[in-house]
């Protein structure tokens, strides 16, 4: 197994958190019992803590999962059936979609476990345990160690914790740090890699409203896809095969048509990825300012190019369908999360904690020669990593995540860094991995190219000119071939690119991919242009060692410190892509003067938003032919098919496909997304604002039984009809 040890982020602009109101949060759940349990029950709890987690037996933490790397899902029947959210299961239907059967735009659903269809590459993580090492870990560590020492003893002792924790198990654990290495926690895992569709929506259900209503609230998308866990015969984890049978759910989240009102009691157990609440200041100045505003900018570059290439032919729309959507997803969420952040005054209200420890610091001898410095030298740590910024993010987004080829280079940096670790004999024999042969053949059937060279020109263009403007010592030196080769055009220095590069030609590739070479890769044009970027950005990283050191020291004295100025508070962590509990209400909204929201919607208003002459509110004639004869089997709500609701859950990415949960413990929905004024909730969580925004479960029974004729789906859930059992 490999071991994983996550140390505390060690990244531009980490900083200070603001101090937690009760019912906000991503909570830990082993941690359930003694920080939330009470005032969950009064909000309308009614399972034990022990039925959301426990080690012994069987609970709502064994239904929920991690899907691939990047979002969650829950396990709805006994044969391991998987639903997550539209979105997270796109990639995997576009691996198997074609002009001719075009399962994105029409949808896919099996009519049979035969027929459910196999995703090389994708997993499944289960969480066995959780188990708090931080007294294992800070016992080990010496008072006046330096940041740098203590980051590499910790290192060391996490990887012993690790080792014993999968010793002799098929088991994956990792440790990961909490609030700048205030505390540790032990995860061990269980991952299945043989994941199968087995049905989605058609876009127009799964992205009704498309890119206009992306954000927003009303909402009426059936945003969902299923998928199902397959085992070895003897139900291990194991690769795909003929042979594998379903998953054997340890535990399956019933599904309840009873419905909701507002204010009942909402819970979500999933895996966010991470939030930033610890973010100081002056951190936030820089996002708003300039972060996320040369983002967006970057987005809209690669958008522009797509629109104009996707409108050539129906063979490129196909191709980048999905990362259309994707690109113009992140765009709109920069530009929301500096609006929202402005409008929440969430610089101004960080600013003020910060004067208010500031000053509770320096009033105290004891405490001042502890804490007294924080502030300012967080402060200063963030002025220094911020002359830096934009070579960091432009180097992520343009370098690691531009260009098809870029990202297709990215892949092969391991194999390069494997070569150059052999000697000639082992070489020759090494073999590139299975995973990135795979990753191969994506990029070729699903990349044009001239679309991708365009994006490249476009991306690395802005690129070269924002980093020289801003300073001209951060260019890389592979720019300098621009002057004295191509004379700053950066036309042919693309088509120089595309034509030397054995990523851009096919034949070659697999030449490579077949009989991998280390002259081969590290005298490829476009290989020097990454690896030359990524030289620069560790020079970078290198001159920004003891600043992120300081940071991370800071911080930590922070959250400390914090605790010792609020000791009734309830300080929580940010997200890290662990598993995390937020518990809440059905709830509607206000999102401005004079305007109130309700908490539902419904398919009177997908009929509503109908447009046949607009792609984003195309209506299925059969949804409408069910709609019209109000057709909604056990689903509606007397007579009223719901369709989406809102929460005041604490969400954010990697959240989506996290299961609602009612007091019972039934799925009542599935989180998707957050509404507008809900943007800045990675950094600055605002519960009079905030939603999330979730697809009613009983309009995804709909869909699979009445509009996709998949009853057999539905007949192995355990659906919970109060309606039924009283009759």
């Amino acid at each position: 197994m490999k071991t994983k040890f996550i140390p505390a982020l060690l990244v531009i602009l980490l900083g200070i958190n603001c101090l937690a109101r009760s019912d906000e949060g991503l909570w830990l759940p082993i941690l359930v019992k003694s920080q939330n349990y009470s005032e969950m029950q009064k909000m309308g709890l009614h399972l034990s803590p022990e039925e959301i987690y426990d080690i012994n037996h069987s609970s709502i933490k064994d239904a929920v999962v991690q899907f691939s790397d990047f979002s969650s899902g829950a396990i709805i029947s006994p044969n391991g059936l998987l639903i997550t959210s539209h979105n997270s299961g796109i990639d995997y239907v576009h691996a198997h979609s074609t002009l001719k059967n075009d399962y994105l735009k029409n949808g896919y659903w099996a009519m049979n476990m035969g027929e459910e269809l196999p995703n090389p590459g994708l997993s499944v993580t289960f969480l066995i345990r959780m188990e708090n090492v931080t007294e294992k870990v800070v016992s080990k560590l010496r008072k006046n160690m330096s940041e740098e020492a203590r980051i590499s003893k910790i290192s060391d002792i996490c990887e012993d914790i690790v080792s014993k924790a999968e010793n002799k198990t098929h088991y994956s654990a990792e440790v990961k740090s909490f609030c700048h290495d205030n505390e540790f926690y032990l995860f061990v895992y269980e991952i299945f890699n043989d994941v199968r569709l087995v049905g989605i929506p058609p876009s127009s259900i799964g992205s009704f409203g498309g890119d206009t209503d992306n954000w927003m609230w009303p909402r009426h998308t059936g945003d969902f896809s299923l998928f199902r866990v397959y085992t070895s015969p003897d139900g291990k984890p194991a690769e795909y095969s003929e042979y594998n049978i379903p998953l054997k759910s340890k535990s399956h989240l019933p599904i309840s048509v009873d419905g909701f009102n507002e204010f009942d009691f909402a819970m979500t157990l999933g895996y966010p990825l991470n939030t930033d609440r610890y973010i100081s200041s002056d951190g936030v100045e820089i996002l708003v300012e300039e972060t996320n505003p040369a983002l967006k900018r970057i987005k809209d570059k690669k958008l522009k190019v797509m629109i104009n290439k996707m409108d050539e032919s129906e063979e490129i729309k196909h191709k980048y369908a999905t990362k259309f959507a994707q690109t113009s997803n992140y765009s709109k969420y920069y530009l929301g999360k500096s609006k929202q952040l402005k409008r929440c005054k969430v610089c101004e209200k960080k600013k003020k904690l910060e004067n208010e420890f500031d000053k509770w610091a320096n009033s105290n001898h004891k405490r001042k020669e502890k804490y007294g410095n924080v502030i300012s030298k967080i402060y200063e740590a963030n002025k220094k990593l911020g002359e830096y910024n934009l070579y960091n993010q432009y180097c992520e987004e343009v370098v690691n995540n531009g260009a098809d080829l870029l990202i297709l280079i990215k892949k092969f940096y391991p194999v390069y860094l494997e070569l150059q670790s052999l000697d000639k004999k082992k070489a020759k024999s090494y073999k590139i991995p299975d995973e990135l042969r795979e990753a191969v053949r994506n990029y070729i059937v699903n990349v044009d190219q001239e679309t991708d060279k365009k994006i490249f020109k476009e991306i690395v263009e802005f690129f070269y000119n924002e980093i020289k403007n801003a300073s001209i010592d951060q260019l890389p030196e592979v720019f300098s071939v621009l002057q004295t080769e191509y004379n700053n055009d950066f036309d042919w220095f693309t088509n120089a690119v595309y034509n030397k590069s054995i990523f851009a030609n096919y034949d070659e590739l697999w030449v490579f991919v077949n009989n991998p070479e280390l002259i081969i890769i590290e005298n490829d044009y476009a290989f020097k242009l990454y690896l030359c970027c990524m030289e620069k950005r560790k020079e970078i990283n290198d001159i920004l060692k003891e600043s992120n050191l300081a940071l991370n020291k800071y911080s930590r004295l922070f959250k400390e410190g914090l605790e010792e100025m609020n000791p009734k508070s309830k300080l929580y962590c940010d997200a890290n892509s662990s598993m995390r509990l937020s518990y809440g209400q059905v709830k509607g909204s206000m999102p401005s003067d004079g305007l109130i929201s309700k908490h539902y919607t419904t398919l009177h208003g997908v009929m509503e938003k109908e447009d046949s002459d607009d792609s984003e509110f195309f209506v299925p004639e059969k949804l409408k032919h069910l709609y019209n004869i109000k057709d909604y089997g056990n689903y509606s709500d007397g007579g009223i098919m719901n369709v989406c609701f809102t929460t005041d859950n604490d969400a954010t990415a990697g959240s989506a496909g996290s299961p609602v949960i009612n007091g019972d413990g039934h799925i009542i929905g599935l989180v998707f997304d957050l509404n507008w004024e809900g943007m800045s909730g990675d950094i600055s969580f605002e519960p009079e604002l905030q939603r999330t925004i979730n697809t009613d479960i009983r309009y995804v029974l709909f869909i699979v039984d009445k509009f996709a004729g998949a009853k057999y789906l539905v007949d192995e859930m355990t659906i919970i009809n109060s309606d039924l059992t009283k009759k």
